[in-house]
């Protein structure tokens, strides 16, 4: 039993009343803002009311740690509680710490969870994706457990909604907030987080101040230009972690670490410059990286709420008031990739997990494709996908480890950043394979090809080689980042024979008549096309869809509609007149309808065709100067026929981007000395889009 009395000593929480809470309550949100104790209360508080095991749950190893050792300290029990983490652990008689992740695996492996008698699930409002995931497995647990407590945990008044999806009552709790006086300090260099900028922020910097940043590097940055300045991350070690934590008389400098998750004693100033890291997902990549955004209107509280726990205190914020848009953080699921949280919910057997956010369509086929592509879903989950789903590392790096073996461990550590002996732990052993390989399996879509000086991949964009000494036929990026002037490969490993390629039949109408084809390729590379016969099926399919005695307006109408059902799930469309074809358009999709024509950049209209291969428009090319971004219909990027100033064509491309930063040059190099009086910058992103000629001087 533990001693919640001893354990409460200073906090604002009553142990009696949370304990009161947890025996009513088998499913229950505990609302309390940061600084109250709820992660040190709560967790012994449910202990010393069951029978088995409490689990914790915290969205990074860093608190999970911070915290297991907090509560073994003042539960004077070195055995009572652990915590397990990637790459470290500690047994816990009662109470054990973990990631979400680790939590996770544990449920695939065994569902029931024998031993455990309650789970509580800490910062549920900062929304993370495995955090979502794992709510909703355990409402699911739930339901079959009847004796299984589950207690999620937030820091802001967003409570009810968890509460009503997960059908528990609500503990709210408040903590004494001492005067606050709030200062704003902006600068034109914010965004930019210029050396300018955080010399700002650091002449702020007085007593025991707490100053928080975006990055890792920012931390860095700022610590040296303030004497004395103690850093606070993830990615420090234990004992670093604890320097910031107990001197009570250094400036430290964090990132959103000690927003809610850590506390920081003795803080009565806050200095913000109201930015973070959050993932973002690059669709045409696959990967999701971090991009730096300004945080939301209950992040700026809890930032600002550090500053008063202990007594008055004051915020500066060194940003306008007005830059504060968003109430709540936008939930990761909406903007990160979900390979892996798709695959743990095929591995659990429920797609439809209770969560306050369903998985977004696009990206949840864009997992699924993923999947398909790795050989851990075909149809429905794999054997090879269940296996990945229980392995503790990402899903691609998990299929590279079970199909290639510890031969792959040394390769695949360099390309995720891992210890190699770990990973060569988790799989079969197996003699060294050729880095290509291990990388070809891991990122099958990153495999690329040698196309005069840039690299078509089989994702289908192209990227420049930058100071990679590789001039081979076949290639796998392995590191690749978007810049406004296109993809670039910063690494890549060669591929010393052409790599397993795929055959698919396609069919194509040309001046009215069908086509078909033998096309060869990896992807989006196409190696090899054999024209052949259309078969009798698929002329009959051909004559049966031609529609028949439609005005020109409704046979525009159907071909839009038959791309909408072809590229985006809409319903298949009947052919028919105008009005009929209409009716035929979900109500809720009606402003989505693919629209006739594309406006140019220069404000001229086209005509969009939409072909089997998406939408096609064909305009002059000085007419998309400035295009960074290809334009998309219902996610589908236009497929453009840049023309010349005659009206011939003088490239066909998908990825404009692409097109600016690689063939562009060698266009405009034919193309200047041709049509003097047109423009051909050397800059097409900051020119003017134009369809005329150039002024007279």
């Amino acid at each position: 039993m533990f001693n919640l009395q001893e354990i409460a000593v200073g906090l604002p929480i009553d142990p009696a009343a949370i304990s009161s809470a947890l025996e009513d309550n088998r499913l229950l949100v505990v609302e309390a803002p940061p600084g109250t104790g709820k992660t040190t209360l709560v967790p012994p508080a449910l202990a010393n009311i069951l029978a088995g095991k409490v689990i914790v749950t915290s969205p990074r190893r860093v608190t999970a740690r911070a915290a297991a050792r907090r509560l073994r300290h003042l539960s004077g029990d070195p055995h009572a509680v652990g915590h397990r983490v990637k790459g470290d652990s500690q047994a816990g008689r009662d109470v054990e710490f973990v990631t979400p992740r680790v939590l996770i695996n544990a449920l695939l492996r065994d569902p029931e969870l024998p031993g455990i008698g309650g789970v509580i699930i800490d910062e549920v409002h900062e929304r993370h994706v495995d955090t979502d995931v794992l709510l909703g497995m355990l409402i699911e647990l739930s339901q079959l457990r009847e004796d299984l407590h589950v207690v999620a945990m937030s820091a802001t008044a967003d409570a009810q909604r968890f509460a009503e999806l997960m059908g528990a009552g609500v503990a709210s709790y408040e903590a004494p907030m001492f005067p606050l006086t709030t200062v704003y300090k902006p600068h034109p260099d914010r965004i930019q987080l210029t050396d300018d900028y955080l010399r700002h922020v650091a002449s702020f910097a007085e007593g025991r101040a707490l100053i928080f940043v975006p990055r890792i590097r920012d931390v860095e940055r700022l610590t040296n230009m303030i004497p004395g300045a103690l850093p606070l991350h993830g990615g420090l070690s234990a004992k670093e972690q604890d320097r910031a934590l107990t001197r009570s008389d250094a400036i430290v400098v964090a990132t959103s670490i000690a927003e809610s998750s850590l506390t920081v004693p003795g803080v009565s100033l806050v200095i913000d410059t109201g930015l973070e890291r959050q993932p973002k997902r690059d669709a045409l990549r696959g990967v999701t990286g971090l991009v730096t955004q300004t945080i939301s209107q209950s992040s700026a509280s809890q930032r600002a709420g550090r500053a008063v726990r202990e007594a008055p205190g004051t915020v500066i914020r060194c940003y306008r008031e007005a830059d504060l848009t968003r109430p709540y953080p936008t939930p990761e699921i909406a903007s990160a990739d979900l390979t892996e949280a798709v695959l743990t919910a095929l591995a659990w057997g429920s797609t439809d997990l209770p969560m306050l956010d369903p998985f977004p369509e696009k990206a949840y086929a864009d997992a699924l494709a993923t999947l398909r592509s790795l050989g851990l879903v075909d149809g429905s989950i794999t054997e090879l996908g269940r296996k990945a789903a229980t392995v503790p590392t990402d899903p691609r790096a998990a299929a590279t480890l079970l199909k290639l073996g510890s031969g792959a461990a040394k390769t695949l550590a360099k390309l995720t950043d891992d210890d190699p002996r770990r990973l060569a732990r988790l799989t079969h052993r197996s003699q060294p394979v050729d880095p290509g390989t291990v990388a070809a399996t891991m990122r099958p879509e990153w495999i690329a090809r040698r196309q005069g000086d840039t690299y078509l991949t089989a994702a289908g964009f192209r990227a420049q080689l930058k100071d990679v000494p590789l001039r081979s036929t076949w290639i796998v990026a392995t590191d690749v980042t978007r810049s406004p002037r296109g993809y670039v490969i910063h690494h890549a490993e060669v591929l010393g024979d052409t790599p397993e390629t795929e055959v698919t039949r396609k069919t194509q109408v040309v001046e009215g008549k069908l086509q078909a084809r033998l096309v060869e390729h990896v992807g989006a590379i196409v190696v090899k096309e054999t024209p052949v016969q259309p078969t009798a099926e698929e002329l009959h399919r051909f004559e049966a869809s031609k529609p028949k005695h439609m005005s020109a307006r409704a046979r525009n109408l159907y071909e839009r509609l038959v791309f909408a059902h072809e590229f985006a799930d809409w319903p298949e469309p009947v052919p028919g007149d105008y009005k009929a074809l209409m009716g035929q358009v979900p109500w809720d999709k009606f402003d989505s309808i693919p629209p006739e024509t594309w406006t140019s950049p220069a404000d001229n209209n086209h005509r969009i065709d939409y072909t089997e291969h998406g939408p096609e428009v064909a305009c002059k090319l000085q007419e998309c100067f400035g295009l960074t971004e290809t334009p998309t219909i219902l996610g589908v990027p236009i497929i453009f026929e840049l023309l010349s100033p005659a009206g011939r064509s003088l490239a066909r491309t998908g990825d404009l981007a692409s097109f600016w930063a690689g063939p562009y040059a060698g266009v405009r190099a034919d193309m200047r000395g041709r049509y003097p009086k047109h423009p051909w910058p050397e800059d097409p992103l900051t020119a003017t889009p134009t369809a005329r000629t150039k002024k007279r001087r």
